[in-house]
């Protein structure tokens, strides 16, 4: 779901433990309705589309989720390995690596 820039919104930070990399952090954008409460409506905010979302944001949010964008799964994927890897099988090579 998009998330209207131009309808109040929410800056959200979530924790979630992810199955291999442990607990990591989300930020997304939430809807709010007119009484001031958060909808089910959101949207995943990252460094490429902050800019969109700035009047909401101040210096913090897009320090916060920058560094969030950094220990995304892809991120840290790309970090170990230059060729394109399936998702799936990123636990299995990281494990084979520690071995050597």
């Amino acid at each position: 779901m998009n998330v209207s820039t131009t309808q109040p919104f929410q800056i959200v930070y979530s924790l979630y433990q992810h199955e291999y990399l442990g607990y990591l952090f989300e930020s997304f954008v939430v809807q709010v309705n007119s009484r001031g409460l958060l909808t089910l409506q959101y949207q995943n905010i990252s460094a490429k589309n902050a800019a969109e979302f700035a009047k909401g944001m101040d210096a913090l949010d897009y320090q916060l989720v920058e560094l969030i964008d950094t220990i995304q799964q892809d991120a840290v994927q790309r970090k170990f390995y230059n060729k394109k890897i399936n998702t799936v099988d990123f636990p299995q090579n990281l494990r084979s690596q520690k071995r050597r």
